[in-house]
């Protein structure tokens, strides 16, 4: 069993927190020249929706997170334990990969919290720090507005949005130096959709729903 952390990051305004995943080394901007896990090179000119996803990377599954947006992920990753102390930083849902290499990990920060913070601010403290924050970037998945970036002394990449009533969601990937990682990356960022937007054949999973 590997060793696991969850390091807090606070920032002016926003709780920015890594995944569960094994601890590495920090990353250099260097480290991430060449990765672009947002945008598949063959997508140039299209829209970056879920109908880029591509399926032969995983055997997935649609889970309906209760908070107005689904995610598609892998069906074999394993889910963690959320306790108390975690469930207090914002997490609601985190998964690792069977060889528990990579992880995933989902945070929700009320809007009571945030003190009005807004995309354009967390991308003004964020590009403020570039010693620790890198590839800070704007982009729009599914007509939902992100902000994505990479946590250079964490060794992870984060993606950060809105819902209508100013919650701010944070998707963490651990690590983001390992380019065997960037498609399942891929896949999560484009699988990114408000709730029935779009039609599966397989039923959908719920994150809150009652056992």
């Amino acid at each position: 069993m590997k060793k696991y952390r969850f390091a807090l990051l606070l920032l002016t305004g926003l709780l920015a927190c890594t995944a569960a995943a094994p601890v590495s080394a920090a990353m250099t901007a260097a480290d991430t020249e060449d990765i672009s896990p947002y945008r598949p090179a063959n997508a140039a000119g299209f829209a970056t929706t879920y109908n880029l996803i591509d399926q032969t990377v995983y055997e997935g599954t649609w889970l309906e997170t209760g908070y107005g947006f689904d995610l598609y992920l892998p069906k074999d990753w394993k889910t963690i334990t959320i306790t108390d102390e975690l469930a207090a930083d914002g997490l609601v849902f985190g998964l690792t990969d069977p060889e528990e290499k990579w992880g995933f990990s989902l945070f929700r920060t009320p809007a009571e919290q945030l003190d009005g913070a807004t995309i354009e601010s967390l991308y003004e403290q964020l590009s403020a720090a570039p010693e620790t924050y890198a590839n800070c970037s704007y982009e729009t998945v599914n007509d939902i507005h992100v902000l994505v970036y990479d946590n250079l002394a964490e060794n992870s990449a984060g993606i950060l949005f809105f819902d209508a009533d100013s919650n701010l969601y944070s998707i963490i990937f651990t690590p983001a130096d390992d380019v065997d990682f960037v498609p399942y990356r891929r896949n999560l960022f484009l699988s990114i959709t408000a709730t029935q937007l779009i039609e599966v054949e397989s039923e959908t999973e719920s994150l809150t729903a009652e056992p």
